[in-house]
């Protein structure tokens, strides 16, 4: 599942589409001082990673490596594919949100927040400022990256839902380039989650 936002139509629109919740969130991190940025140094994408890191830590899930982000970075960035914004409150960065464009299409890759942070609500702000970038810039469609399986809880589809998207369901295509290792890397992450899970849990 998936929640797509026309880009095309008036930005009004898209505002009162938005939940009144969603709305009064984004109205709370302006007035709190929230301030999105975009990321133009390389350096800065640690500050990025290390606030997915921590979103990740907590559900228990694997970080890809920095060295795609770094690569995303190099290689997409220059081509306009590529863009990463972050959230701060008094200096200090509380929010990410890193986007891949293609087509004419602004796709939620990745993001994260210090959870110190939360009734600052820079998640909504960083959403809301992507959207209106995107529009801004002649993109026509949100693409909010999935909205997990619909026979599965999934919490980031009740964050996303706020926003009110269309809500689609076109599936999923994988091209495996190399099938033996995929399988292996698949394997043993199902043998090795539980540990890392309570190596997590622990630390």
């Amino acid at each position: 599942m998936n929640f797509l936002i026309d880009l095309e139509q008036p930005e009004e629109a898209i505002w009162r589409k938005i939940s009144k919740s969603g709305r009064q969130c984004v109205r709370t991190s302006r007035n709190k001082g929230t301030v999105i940025e975009e990321v133009t140094v390389r350096e800065k994408l640690a500050v990025a990673y290390r606030l997915l890191q921590g979103v990740y830590t907590r559900v228990q899930v694997p970080l890809a490596s920095p060295t795609l982000f770094e690569a995303a970075f190099d290689v997409l960035g220059p081509r306009g594919m590529f863009k990463v914004f972050t959230a701060r409150v008094d200096g200090q960065d509380v929010g990410a949100l890193l986007v891949l464009l293609h087509q004419g299409r602004l796709i939620t890759w990745y993001g994260g927040s210090d959870r110190a942070f939360a009734r600052h609500y820079p998640m909504e702000a960083l959403m809301w400022h992507t959207m209106k970038w995107g529009k801004d810039h002649g993109f026509r469609v949100y693409d909010f990256g999935g909205a997990g399986k619909p026979d599965e809880d999934y919490g980031p589809r009740k964050f996303k839902a706020k926003f009110h998207g269309e809500l689609v369901g076109y599936g999923r295509n994988v091209c495996v380039h190399a099938p033996m290792r995929l399988e292996l890397s698949r394997r043993s992450y199902a043998v090795l989650r539980p540990f890392w899970q309570k190596w997590t849990s622990e630390s």
